[in-house]
């Protein structure tokens, strides 16, 4: 690959992104350089071949299929769930030497962009290997960006002994490309929506890294004193003491990774059976905000016996229990994140009924942390969604989508795409009316929201034709004809219009009859 290597350097790159100061403005925004790895990425070479096992995903290009690559890390949240993508943990092992020092390179080079982020990280949401191959389908990606909720992305290219093509392709604003050859060990890092491609292989095989990731707010003070200047106040009011201690736990999860010990998340499960509401409230609400940082405190958590508390506490059927079931509800959605075992006890215990019935209340934080729950629950998870689909959880999540909070609208959609991809939820959604419902928000000022409803509506578009034809009736067609006008939709949207034109003549909406 030595002969199609081209300018390793910084180069600019001008792209429409979200809201910036003037920090953004001129700046580099992406970046090609040389790690010095080769002989690190050689050695770990068929390792990562070994593990290599890739998912049938849907992953909404253009042709609506993504089947090359395997997941070694995935978040549960919305905008990054690909359907019928599973992480596969020996690929995990094997990458996680690697991740920790790629993450810090490409974190310290997207500060040095934006210093208006100097107080946060980056937290990976995807990780994965792609092999590409000539062979149909498998060559390359075409052009894109990352998606709205990536911050920063890096490409970081394997050990790959012999192909030819290859290589990254990147636009500037006035559309022109520039090709880049990179060769093991070379590392690609991209700024928020950055449109590239993948340049196609032409023989043999090309292996490569790629992460996606998301800022996360760093800690702004390691004062623990807090917590201790609070258990001495125990002797003297031991009620208020414990959830002083509950709120500045949830405090510093809230501002950034806290690691919570053994100790700590017993003391706050015992606050959950507390007789008094408001212990129970805070409780819950700081083992929500913690279990948000990582699989630690989620493992610590669940080993303090929360779950079958946390689950008993969604079967309170008084208003005034509203928040105390939200938190609950908010602490189960938030413990089922990325871990298959928790979303599978979480259902065994009978979280999921009364989490339904949540979804009804007239209360905007019950129903939205409902909704929320239920969305992580589904997640890459066939059992959990027949379980709701039993519960009749279909019919509740669409009355989520009209009147709305526009939070309770996206995590219900978010919970309706994740079900469309389960062949009884998708019959369940066609029968209650969930055409009706999606091809509205196709036009909603939200955009999560237009492309969470493209996905969907294009999953169930897969099913047959009836509903194929049931969702240009409903008049998705000039919908989707102005997401196409807009990047950060345009994805879905095209994959969608793919799906109904099989078998559907489709016509021009706005024409007279």
């Amino acid at each position: 690959m030595g002969e199609k290597r081209k300018h390793i350097s910084v180069f600019h790159r001008c792209c429409r992104r979200r809201p910036a100061t003037a920090a953004g403005a001129g700046k580099d925004v992406y970046c090609v350089v040389r790690t010095g790895m080769r002989g690190k990425l050689e050695d770990v070479s068929s390792l990562i071949q070994a593990a290599y096992l890739p998912c049938h995903t849907s992953y909404l290009d253009a042709k609506g299929r993504w089947n090359i690559s395997c997941y070694a890390e995935l978040d549960d949240i919305p905008d990054a769930m690909v359907p019928g993508a599973v992480v596969h943990i020996p690929m995990k092992d094997v990458l996680q030497p690697l991740l920790d020092g790629l993450t810090a390179k490409l974190c310290t080079w997207w500060r040095s962009l934006h210093p208006e982020f100097s107080g946060f990280e980056l937290h990976r949401v995807q990780t994965f290997v792609t092999r590409y191959r000539p062979c149909e389908g498998e060559t390359h990606l075409t052009r894109h960006v990352d998606g709205p909720h990536v911050d920063a992305s890096f490409i970081l290219q394997l050990h790959s002994p012999s192909y030819t093509g290859g290589g990254v392709r990147i636009w500037d604003a006035q559309g022109r490309s520039r090709d880049y050859g990179i060769e093991t060990g070379d590392l690609c890092m991209l700024d928020h929506m950055v449109w590239h491609q993948s340049l196609p292989v032409t023989s043999g095989e090309r292996w490569v890294l790629v992460v996606f990731c998301q800022k996360r707010e760093l800690l702004r003070t390691s004062d623990a004193e807090n917590w201790g200047a609070a258990e001495e106040c125990e002797g003297q009011d031991s009620g208020l003491a414990r959830c002083q201690q509950a709120i500045w736990l949830a405090t510093q999860a809230a501002n950034a990774s806290c690691d919570v010990d053994k100790v700590q998340a017993t003391k706050l499960v015992r606050m959950l059976s507390s007789s008094t509401l408001d212990e129970r409230e805070r409780a819950a609400f700081a083992l929500g905000c913690l279990a948000v940082n990582g699989s630690s405190n989620q493992e610590t958590i669940v080993d303090s016996g929360a779950v079958p508390v946390l689950v008993h506490m969604l079967g309170t059927t008084t208003p005034q229990h509203s928040t105390e079931r939200a938190w609950a509800a908010a602490a189960l959605g938030r413990l089922a994140v990325n871990c298959p075992k928790n979303k599978q006890m979480i259902a065994q215990l009978g979280a999921i009924q009364p989490l339904v019935t949540m979804l009804l209340s007239d209360q905007e934080l019950e129903a939205e942390e409902a909704a929320s729950a239920l969305c992580n629950l589904s997640a890459n998870h066939e059992g959990n969604k027949q379980l709701m689909t039993l519960a009749n959880a279909v019919p509740a999540l669409l009355k989520c989508l009209g009147g709305a909070s526009p939070k309770q609208c996206i995590w219900a959609t978010a919970a309706l795409f994740n079900l469309a991809s389960h062949p009884a939820s998708c019959h369940q959604m066609c029968r209650a009316g969930a055409i009706d419902h999606l091809v509205p928000l196709l036009c909603s000022d939200t955009g999560r929201l237009r492309r969470q409803a493209a996905a969907t509506l294009a999953s169930l578009a897969r099913s047959e034709a009836e509903t194929r034809a049931g969702i240009v009736e409903a008049g998705a067609l000039d919908a989707l004809r102005a997401m196409l006008l807009d990047e950060e939709s345009g994805v879905e949207a095209a994959s969608l219009l793919e799906e109904l034109q099989r078998g559907v003549t489709l016509t021009d909406e706005s024409e007279d009859t």
